[in-house]
């Protein structure tokens, strides 16, 4: 993202933003960002609607370990999942393969396996909801 510009205004006027690091002004990705995302998920796009985050239930057999955590999982009001993992300073060159990895894991989510998912996510959050209930993701925008 180096040739992104970011200004902010003062006093009627744009000015470019300084850029920071995270931790140089007391934020964190997992405890801040990741917060705000979930709390405006319009950030991921419009009619997009949280899943999950932290999501780590990847493993295919049970009992089995996957330290595999995706950051935040979204559904878009037109059914598309909408992955996102969050990411601090310089990422690795591995980046996209774990991205592809992800998607493809993703693909494999029926909509009774979303419905799970968000239930737990919804009860972590402090939401008493139904299995029947999670179903219904709330859209940004009322749908």
């Amino acid at each position: 993202m180096a040739n992104e510009l970011l200004f902010t205004v003062v006093d009627k006027t744009p000015v470019p933003a300084t850029p920071v690091e995270l931790a140089d002004v007391g934020l964190k990705e997992r405890g801040d960002v990741e917060e705000w995302v979930i709390k405006h998920p319009a950030i991921l796009g419009p009619d997009v609607a949280i899943v999950t985050s932290e999501f780590a239930g990847w493993a295919s057999k049970k009992g089995e370990n996957d330290l595999d955590r995706l950051d935040i999982l979204g559904l878009a009001s037109d059914g598309r999942l909408v992955l996102a993992e969050l990411k601090r300073g310089k990422a690795a060159a591995t980046i996209h393969m774990q991205a592809l990895n992800y998607a493809a894991r993703a693909s494999l989510f029926t909509v009774a396996q979303l419905a799970i998912v968000h239930q737990r996510f919804l009860i972590k959050q402090g939401v008493k909801a139904t299995a029947v209930e999670a179903r219904r993701v709330p859209f940004v925008g009322g749908r």
